[in-house]
């Protein structure tokens, strides 16, 4: 009887070690996740940024273009 118990709480022990790896995993995921978004928003933010940069130095060239040409 008393090694049942003692396997009992050996058992219990290693259950509750391996929730708290798990809720310590969730919490480095929920974090991770948090950064991934955040980098790819930045990352839509540049590619924005350049496009608009890209439209304004062709526009600069064309304009240049034509008044040489005048």
């Amino acid at each position: 009887m008393i090694g049942k118990w003692e396997e009992g709480k050996k058992w219990q022990k290693r259950v509750e070690t391996l929730k708290a790896q798990c809720r310590d995993k969730d919490a480095e995921i929920e974090k991770l996740k948090k950064n991934n978004d955040m980098l790819r928003h930045a990352v839509d933010r540049l590619r924005v940024v350049v496009l608009l940069h890209s439209r304004l130095f062709l526009s600069r060239q064309q304009f240049c273009i034509i008044f040489r040409h005048i």
